[in-house]
């Protein structure tokens, strides 16, 4: 059944590295095109929330938002469950005297102290995270050994995402969350039925360029990249669909094509873009276009 297209698209409320929204219409429609008539979708890298909130119109059979950093997953809880009190502590945390290098520092020390302390279902920590996400340098996620580690980004003015919250937890509401989990757990769960949606840490652009620390556990190095490339055949053999968004670059082609051919996949398919950066440390960068690809594997048909 083809459901019907919503008349627009619900935006993020975390600014985020990567985040798909600025090219949706392009994933959806390679989501739609890719599908097949199946009704369930799972996104086992859910950041931001981007896709698996605007693909609700195309899966009837339910959408799985699961992710690795435990931050982000609670916080999506805390939108499904907890949002009138998500949105009280976050605009308590949205006055001038917050707008702060000094202010910024305690609060950033508080919220590692709540990840450290493991009160992962606290919402206190939830909004927390939106303040640091709306101060700190880029929007960027980074975390070190004490935790998160970005810097405050000296806005002149920042305000509560109140009313992108509350739009956000209603595309959410009928999403399932799950996590922290591995991707390989999370995509255990797709069969014949399901297309899965795989947005990693990517390829870096050059051997300086590569950014794997998105949360407070190990890189997405090399041999992770692998092993999803893995995961995703193993996957396409029981029927399911998977699509990988990466870099374009000739080292992640090759890898993709490998693995599709051990594992006597059809030939993998790809769909190339340019991407707008709007990520980066110099200013003079922002707005150049990076080669992006998405990556589709899926069994032989018969």
């Amino acid at each position: 059944m083809h459901l019907e297209k919503p008349p627009a698209y619900t935006k993020p409320f975390l600014k985020w590295a990567g985040n798909k929204f600025r090219i949706i219409d392009t994933v959806v429609k390679i989501i739609e095109e890719r599908k097949r008539g199946r009704s369930k979708y799972i996104e086992p890298f859910g950041g931001s929330g981007a896709v698996v909130a605007n693909v609700g119109h195309l899966f009837s059979g339910g959408r799985t938002y699961a992710e690795f950093n435990p931050v982000l997953v609670h916080l999506m809880q805390a939108l499904q469950g907890a949002l009138p009190e998500l949105l009280k502590k976050t605009e308590e945390l949205f006055v001038a005297k917050n707008n702060d290098a000094k202010e910024y520092y305690n609060l950033r020390e508080e919220f590692n102290d709540y990840v450290h302390a493991k009160r992962l279902g606290d919402v206190d920590k939830s909004a927390r995270f939106i303040y640091l996400n709306r101060h700190c340098f880029n929007g960027l996620c980074r975390y070190g050994p004490k935790g998160f580690n970005v810097p405050f980004g000296r806005y002149a003015k920042t305000a509560a995402p109140l009313e992108e919250l509350e739009a956000f937890a209603a595309a959410m509401k009928e999403v399932r969350i799950e996590g922290p989990s591995s991707f390989e757990r999370t995509m255990a769960k797709a069969d014949r039925d399901t297309l899965v949606y795989c947005d990693p840490p990517y390829f870096p652009l050059t051997d300086t360029s590569n950014f794997t620390q998105y949360s407070d556990k190990s890189g997405f190095g090399s041999k992770m990249q692998e092993k999803l490339a893995v995961t995703a055949a193993l996957c396409a053999q029981q029927g399911a669909v998977v699509l990988i968004s990466n870099h374009d670059v000739p080292a992640c082609r090759k890898l993709y094509e490998d693995i599709a051919k051990k594992h006597r996949l059809e030939k993998v398919h790809f769909h190339e873009f340019g991407v707008p950066r709007f990520i980066s440390a110099k200013g003079k960068d922002r707005g150049n276009k990076a080669s992006e690809l998405i990556a589709v594997f899926e069994a032989r048909q018969r």
